[in-house]
């Protein structure tokens, strides 16, 4: 058979030939090359620019140069593919020249891209006025694996070192045996580390980072002090000593290392020494609550009997939500520290009754207490402790906020508005339209009453300086507003310093700040955010009440960006949004954080026609308790089809995250009764009350209690009883008791947007009697990956005891989606259960007006996500769900099981 050869690959062989022939002196006006390979420089990297990345550049010696002329440019083309630039704007990669002045010789730096073995390369120098000189050189040997000297790996096996960082297997968090150790030096302290991978010759292996093949677990720890040291960790395995072991690590810029070494002492099953629990005694006291302070602050009062006279050395107070109250006796100079209770302490006062061993406590409730559990600690002079747990009463926790001044004054249009406004007190506004031309600083809790038709209208001038927001809420305490109407004579700057963006009204994050407790009070306003000021950009917040405590915002219509809120209680009842301004858009209807007790109570979303783009209902961050979304009606917001513009990254219409994992792992002890649990040193924050401890492993996986309170660093006072035994725990803080209900989301005219997406750690969430029409996954439920501690996807979150029951789910072009999330660069498990609950009484259906499915059957659910590499990462139960095709008739395979246990039965993982 005769080969053919190209006429450009012809002349390209030509080329080389010829400058190879002509390997002696340069000749002025002739461009010859010479390739010297890895000669141990290292000015480029991966990169459109230049700069240093760790790994030898590749050189090609020019010659012939005119000496006195500049290089304007030139570019290396390699044959086969791979294109590098100096001074080249096409967007290649990086090369960097050096040249002595005058000299017709100069040498260009090139990163290796892969193993080079001798292939051809074309080089191009453009000079001044465009002459070009071009020529053409074989390469030779080069690797992106030859390093800078001081940035070559070097390893060293250490053995044990009595840490306890990793498990056997892929899963994280220590066991309960000793690790060995291996210690890295010369590492680039520049970029991460993203993943290394350790091979025994003929044996094991374990892995930092994804770790797709499923290896035994690495743990990866950097020097803070010097990054060019690290240390790795490894579940020992026996028999490996004196083997030849090789150790490979990849950075974040894209370059690699490796380096081999001789595995050393490797002994198994050595446990590291266990945590001695301490002794908490059930007090047998009798708890009064006595109500709230008749002086009229916050303060709520409780009576304690004690059989024990005096008073403890402190008091811990806790309602296993967030935080807790202290009394904490000022200590003498032979006493010892109180045990750490957390970061997060309110304060408790406590006095001695008159009665022997009868104390009188006083503390401000941040939330109404009536009928919550509440814990009661004693802390004794020789650091004993006891307990009480008794039922919270009624309180009152507005009656902590400061009240408006006295002052009650009316306004008439043509009054000075804003300097009366900035005295705080009642005020009511009568009708009429109230030109501003500056922000309404609201400096003292005040409540602002307007009679029908009266209307605030902010103009912004050209030379103005940027808002924070149009209405500032400044000062502390009880504001309220009421009736307003509030319009804009074109557009407005918004201060790019204000946290959370600009906002129509807004507690102040610029300036004078409330510097108190603050609750808020919108009701029935009628908010429109100004016009865009070009043609598509992010409107403004209706109502940011982000630096404020607790309120309402009630009988609101909205035009314009989100409601944006933290903590809690709030009530968010009966408000309208319209829709964005034209031109401009908006992330939600409204997002908060750390949020609880918060009420989403029949909103009505539904944009206008020629609106701007509303991309989410809702958005709930960190953790959530006791979060109640219901009867709300959502139509038309979302990604859809016919949008004009991508979404950005935001498909959801109902969204909740939670991502943060405090430990995982196995627990370091657990007391008889299951009550108080400890844990080693946690990869990330110490865990804090009202956060939860869920069980990844063994016969009871799936459970969970939350932390009453923390007793010492790293052990904790449950609500509730855990197992007896060793299993593995992950801590973290979620999303408790969240209820989404009776709400209508409408996203017919779109297979992108998904109504309801719940990611990351929740703990019994109930979904239930919804109507989701239309969108892709009616429905997504996902153990996520973490964002932190370690890296971003270091593990999974948990989602325990979810159920979604009675929900009406019509023309949803992917059905529902129930998974633990996975993908490439997200870390495998094995052995542990990161999402369990139950699909029951649903009805999924499809319309002649539904979806087209390409002539495939639509799926109602699908269960699990590939490439897992364990069933059992998954427990769900189904039951009583019906699912139609448009003729009404039962679907023959409604459920697509990928990956999980449904029903008691296994499936999967799907083979690669």
């Amino acid at each position: 058979m005769r080969a053919a050869i190209s006429g450009w690959a012809l002349a390209w062989l030509l080329v080389v030939g010829a400058e190879a022939e002509a390997a002696g002196p340069s000749q002025a006006g002739r461009l010859s090359a010479r390739w010297l390979g890895q000669v141990g420089t290292d000015r480029v990297g991966r990169a459109m620019v230049p700069g240093p990345n760790g790994v030898q550049d590749m050189v090609i010696e020019l010659r012939g140069l005119p000496a006195s002329s500049e290089i304007v440019r030139a570019v290396v083309r390699g044959y086969g593919g791979d294109i590098w630039g100096y001074r080249d704007p096409g967007g290649h990669w990086a090369a960097e020249l050096e040249r002595e002045t005058g000299s017709d010789r100069a040498r260009l730096l090139l990163e290796p891209l892969h193993e080079e073995s001798g292939r051809a390369f074309r080089v191009e120098v453009e000079l001044p006025g465009g002459r070009l000189l071009e020529t053409t050189v074989r390469g030779g040997t080069a690797d992106p694996m030859v390093r800078m000297p001081e940035v070559q790996l070097a390893a060293r096996w250490f053995g044990p070192d009595g840490s306890d960082r990793t498990s056997p297997g892929p899963s994280v968090g220590p066991d309960g045996f000793q690790d060995v150790r291996i210690d890295l030096a010369r590492l680039d302290p520049g970029p991460n580390v993203n993943e290394v991978t350790i091979r025994v010759e003929g044996g094991p292996s374990w892995a930092f980072g994804p770790n797709p093949e499923g290896f035994g677990d690495a743990s990866f720890v950097r020097s803070a002090e010097d990054r060019s040291r690290a240390m790795l960790f490894l579940s020992p395995e026996e028999g490996i000593q004196g083997r030849r072991v090789r150790i490979d690590l990849a950075y974040d810029n894209n370059t690699k290392d490796r380096t081999v070494i001789e595995a050393g002492p490797s002994p198994t099953g050595t446990p590291v020494a266990g945590r001695t629990l301490p002794r908490v005694a059930e007090e047998q006291a009798r708890v009064r609550w006595l109500g709230p302070d008749r002086g009229g602050s916050g303060a709520v009062g409780i009576g304690v009997e004690r059989r024990s006279a005096g008073k403890p050395r402190a008091v811990v107070l806790s309602d296993g939500v967030a935080g807790c109250w202290v009394f904490e006796r000022p200590a003498g100079p032979r006493d010892r520290p109180i045990p750490y209770v957390g970061e997060s302490r309110r304060r408790l006062d406590v006095a001695e009754g008159r009665g022997p061993g009868t104390l009188l406590l006083s503390f401000e409730p941040y939330r109404n207490l009536d009928g919550e559990e509440m814990t009661l600690r004693f802390i004794e002079e020789d650091g004993r402790s006891s307990v009480v747990r008794f039922e919270g009463g009624a309180s009152d926790p507005i009656r902590r906020y400061e009240e408006p001044p006295a002052r009650k004054v009316r306004v008439e249009p043509g009054d000075d508005l804003a300097r009366i406004a900035a005295q705080g007190g009642t005020i009511t506004v009568g009708k009429g339209v109230y030109r501003l031309d500056r922000p309404l600083d609201l400096n003292e809790p005040t409540h602002l009453i307007a009679e029908p038709g009266a209307e605030l209208r902010f103009r912004q001038d050209d030379g103005d300086e940027p808002w924070g927001e149009a209405v500032a809420i400044r000062g502390k305490g009880r504001t309220r507003i009421e009736g307003l109407t509030i319009r804009f004579d074109g557009p407005v700057r918004w201060h790019q310093g204000a946290a959370w963006g600009g906002a129509v009204v807004g507690v102040s994050n610029l300036g004078k700040r409330p510097g108190g407790p603050v609750h808020l009070e919108m009701i029935g306003l009628d908010v429109e955010a100004p016009p865009a000021s070009s043609e598509w950009e992010e409107a403004p917040n209706c109502l940011r009440l982000v630096d404020s405590d607790s309120g309402v915002v009630q009988g609101c219509s909205l035009k314009g960006g989100s409601i944006v809120l933290f903590n809690g209680p709030w009530r968010i009842e009966g408000n309208t949004h319209r829709g964005t301004r034209p031109g401009t858009f908006s992330g939600a209807f409204l997002s908060g954080r750390l949020t609880r007790d918060i009420a989403i109570v029949d909103n009505e979303l539904k944009p206008e026609p020629n609106s701007g783009k509303l991309y989410r209902f809702l958005v709930l961050a960190d953790r959530g308790v006791n979060v109640s979304v219901r009867g709300n009606r959502v139509i038309g917001v979302g990604a859809r089809d016919d949008d004009d513009r991508p979404h950005p990254n935001a498909p959801e219409v109902l969204l909740t995250e939670s991502y943060l994992v405090r430990f995982e792992g196995r627990h370091s002890g657990i007391s008889d009764d299951g009550r108080i649990l400890a844990i080693p040193e946690p990869q990330g924050e110490h865990p804090a009350v009202g956060e939860v401890v869920a069980v990844l492993s063994g016969p009871e996986a799936g459970r969970w209690a939350v932390i009453d309170q923390v007793l010492d660093r790293n052990v904790v006072l449950l609500d509730r009883p855990l197992p007896k035994g060793d299993y593995d725990v992950a801590i973290t803080p979620g999303f408790l008791g969240t209820t989404i209900e009776e709400n209508t989301i409408d996203c017919r005219g779109s297979t992108q947007a998904h109504p309801i997406v719940l990611t990351g750690n929740h703990y019994g969430t109930r979904v239930a009697a919804n109507t989701l029409l239309g969108g892709a996954n009616a429905f997504r439920i996902s153990g996520y990956v973490c964002s932190q501690p370690i890296h971003y996807a270091w593990t999974h979150t948990p989602q325990f005891g979810f159920v979604i029951e009675r929900n009406t789910i019509e023309d949803s072009s992917g059905g529902g989606l129930i998974a633990v999330h996975h993908g490439p660069r997200m870390k495998t498990n094995r052995g542990r259960v990161y999402l369990s609950g139950s699909v029951l009484d649903n009805t999924f259906r499809w319309t002649e007006d539904g979806p087209a499915n390409a002539g495939r059957e639509p799926v109602a659910l699908t269960v699990g996500m590939a490439p897992s590499l364990d069933a059992g990462e998954l427990v769900l139960t189904t039951g009583s769900n019906e699912a139609l095709d448009a003729r009404g008739r039962p679907l023959r395979d409604p459920m697509r099981i990928v990956v999980g246990t449904v029903n008691g039965k296994p499936y999967g993982p799907p083979r690669e």
